[in-house]
């Protein structure tokens, strides 16, 4: 891969090609076992807490957003060798596996809660990759500026002016949702 080098004191701005995103998504699943609505309630709850999940929800989306960078001052200004967002998100939903055969009406139960579930975790990645999509395009759409240390605060702040409103996206989501909750059957 070809090593990205831009003198900023050359330009007006990044150009939105030139910051890069790495971006990996995994799913992963918990068991849940029970075939009786009162017990498989009892299990999420259980369940939620071994997986560190807060005691409302039953699934969760966590990230890790970061700006990569690497900048080096010379004599004529400042050199932008690298600069890349990377995110990493994890989305964390139960998975059924029932011992025994349960009834119609607990299967189509679980199917309904399961799928709201999925769209509220969904809910929450899209805010993520949102986020991401538009840090990376106001680290493009930067100004130059002579010094690295000028480049290294503006794009901590835009980092963390990106995190403020995505933490408060998530919460509101949640809050407008009740946890994926609301309007939604639950155990």
């Amino acid at each position: 891969m070809p090593l990205l080098i831009l003198l900023l004191a050359a330009s007006d701005a990044f150009c939105a090609q030139d910051v890069p995103m790495d971006t990996q998504i995994s799913y992963r699943v918990y068991p849940v076992f029970a075939h009786r609505t009162d017990a498989l309630g009892a299990e999420l709850k259980a369940a939620t807490r071994a997986q560190g999940i807060a005691q409302h929800a039953a699934g969760s989306t966590t990230a890790s957003l970061d700006v990569e960078r690497f900048l080096q001052q010379q004599a004529h200004g400042c050199v932008v060798e690298s600069l890349r967002v990377r995110l990493r998100v994890e989305v964390l939903l139960p998975e059924w596996r029932p011992l025994r055969a349960p009834s119609r009406t607990l299967r189509k139960r679980w199917e309904a809660v399961a799928q709201t579930l999925a769209a509220h975790e969904q809910g929450h990645l899209d805010y993520t990759l949102e986020a991401a999509q538009a840090l990376r395009t106001e680290l493009a759409e930067m100004s130059a500026m002579s010094s690295c240390e000028a480049i290294d605060n503006a794009i901590d702040r835009r980092f963390r002016r990106a995190l403020m409103r995505l933490n408060s996206q998530n919460v509101l989501f949640d809050i407008r949702t009740n946890h994926g909750r609301r309007g939604a059957p639950t155990f």
